[in-house]
């Protein structure tokens, strides 16, 4: 299906703005103000070299050629990626960065003596090779032909990406899936259809092997329709949100401290990238957020999830995970998983309060502002208590612990008892547990009238 038109158009006007908007110079930015003899184009509206606030790429890593971005430019660039989410065919297979790389790129090529390689994003080169020929330096009218040209010939929508990541603090003896993520021992790799013959992959893990004092690894296999940095994005999104929910479902008692310290379920820190496997290359990308708490990698065997994941409110709750939310409460409920599993893993009592409270009101705080404590106080009585003596408790519970994390915004360095860590938790878990079991509730209104509001 062709793009629009009018679409097309849009984003070719400010391609223009943005090539306007942009100085490149030859040699280090960071010498202030630049020489004369240093730039070699600059637009009506680029940075003046005393701009205190600018940004700087170099375009190529072997080139002495640096874009010089200042508030303009990045002015454009939001307005280019917010036109570009329009079109939910196109912003479903191509991320930001994506963009990002795309536009410096040809930035990077319109330069007379540029070098084909080594270019930001090297999977979409293919794209943009018809649009290399009309491009020439310091000419905005080619610059933006240019990027309507790569734009055309983007593929949508993208054909699927495999996106493999290293688990850390988890152990299964065979392939399991869970939320749309099938979790892969490192044991039967070399019979896995996606992997057994990918050469590179294999040279990977062998390296991986190859680290001392290491434990058998657990490979996460997530496909996704989109183009590998956002298939990558996407995969770790999901990723990071089961292994919250593999946090919290062997047993949440252990609250009063880390979960697991160290290791954490977790994305694995021993290695900084993810490998894919798309239509038409092969290769690794940066994982976009990285941790070292999940460092040494271990395996918790000990912890028996399966059973209560065989229960419904965690089915459902991994089925959200993996197609996303279709309304407002299942919404509220991947931000509550989102905080209370962090919390769980949160090495400092006083965050994890913080962050438990955060999941209770993310799941049962009114849209609108003006709510009083007391209110989402009564709210977690009724949904996550028994009888009245118990909903009163638990009313009383949220109350002292919602002032507690009010006075910890200030002071995260705040000594606080493992009680206090714990109650909050364990307050969070069964609201979470709560709520998902009752699906006729799509969003606020539905929870008031659960609540007898």
């Amino acid at each position: 299906m062709a793009p629009s038109l009018t679409w097309l158009q849009s984003l070719r006007r400010v391609a223009f703005e943005l090539c306007q908007t942009v100085a490149i110079i030859k040699g280090p930015p960071d010498i202030r103000p630049w020489n004369t003899s240093q730039i070699i184009w600059a637009g009506q509206r680029a940075p003046d070299p005393h701009d205190p606030v600018f940004a700087y790429h170099h375009l190529g890593q072997d080139s002495p050629y640096v874009a010089i971005l200042g508030t303009e430019s990045r002015a454009c660039l939001s307005e280019f990626e917010e036109i570009f989410a329009q079109d939910p065919l196109y912003a479903g297979s191509y991320g930001m960065t994506f963009l990002r790389d795309m536009l410096v790129g040809l930035l990077q090529m319109s330069l007379p003596d540029a070098p084909d390689s080594p270019v930001p994003s090297p999977y979409w080169k293919r794209y943009v090779a018809p649009a290399v020929a009309q491009l020439r330096a310091g000419s905005p009218e080619r610059y933006a032909e240019a990027v309507e040209t790569a734009l055309r010939a983007l593929p949508a929508p993208h054909a699927p990406t495999l996106v493999v990541l290293p688990l850390a603090g988890v152990h299964t003896l065979g392939t399991a899936t869970l939320a749309g993520v099938t979790m892969l021992p490192e044991a039967i790799c070399t019979s896995d259809p996606d992997l057994a013959h990918c050469g590179m992959f294999l040279h990977r893990l062998r390296d991986l092997q190859a680290l001392a004092d290491r434990v058998p690894v657990v490979f996460a296999k997530v496909t996704v329709p989109a183009e590998p940095g956002l298939a990558v994005e996407r995969a770790v999104q999901r990723a990071e949100q089961l292994c919250r929910l593999l946090r919290l479902l062997p047993n949440p008692g252990l609250a009063d401290r880390p979960l697991a310290d160290p290791p954490r379920i977790d994305l694995d820190a021993s290695d900084s990238a993810a490998f894919y496997i798309a239509e038409t290359s092969i290769g690794t990308h940066p994982i976009p957020v990285r941790r070292t708490t999940s460092e040494p990698q271990g395996r918790i065997a000990n912890w028996r999830v399966e059973p209560r994941l065989q229960g419904m409110p965690w089915r459902r709750l991994a089925q959200l995970i993996e197609r996303g939310p279709t309304c407002d409460m299942e919404a509220r409920l991947l931000t509550g998983l989102r905080y209370l599993g962090e919390a769980v893993a949160e090495p400092r009592a006083a965050s994890a309060i913080v962050g438990a409270l955060h999941a209770v009101e993310a799941m049962l705080g009114a849209p609108e502002l003006g709510e009083r404590p007391a209110d989402l106080a009564a709210a977690v009585g009724g949904l996550a208590g028994g009888d009245s003596n118990r909903r009163a408790l638990l009313q009383a519970q949220h109350e002292e612990l919602a002032l507690l994390a009010w006075q910890l915004m200030h002071d995260l360095d705040q000594a606080v008892s493992a009680q206090s860590r714990a109650d909050a938790v364990w307050l969070a878990f069964g609201v979470l547990e709560g709520l998902l079991g009752h699906e006729e509730v799509q969003g606020y209104r539905d929870l008031k009238v659960l609540l007898g509001k």
